[in-house]
C-alpha cells in the first residue's frame, strides 16, 4: 500500500505517461501519412510528365493507389483518436 498522497502522484504520472504514449503514436502516424503524401505527389508528377506511357503507366500507378489508401486510413485513424 502506498500513502494516499503518493497514490495520487503515481496516478498523475500514469496519466501523463498514457498521454505521452498516445502522442508518440500519433506523431508516428503523422510521419507515415507525410511519407505517403510525398510518394503520391512524386508518382503523380512522373505520370503527369508523360515520361511513362501505356502498360508501364498502369502498373507503375499501383503504388500511388496503395499509398493513397494508406494515407486515407491514417487520416481516418487520427480523426478517430482526436474524437
Amino acid at each position: 500500500m502506498f500513502p494516499e498522497g503518493l497514490e495520487r502522484v503515481m496516478a498523475g504520472v500514469a496519466a501523463q505517461t498514457a498521454i505521452a504514449m498516445d502522442k508518440a503514436r500519433l506523431i508516428g502516424q503523422e510521419q507515415r501519412a507525410s511519407r505517403a503524401k510525398d510518394a503520391i505527389y512524386g508518382w503523380a508528377h512522373i505520370l503527369r510528365s508523360g515520361r511513362i506511357t501505356g502498360e508501364k503507366r498502369r502498373t507503375r500507378s499501383t503504388p500511388s493507389v496503395r499509398n493513397a489508401n494508406v494515407q486515407i486510413q491514417l487520416i481516418d485513424d487520427m480523426l478517430d483518436v482526436s474524437r
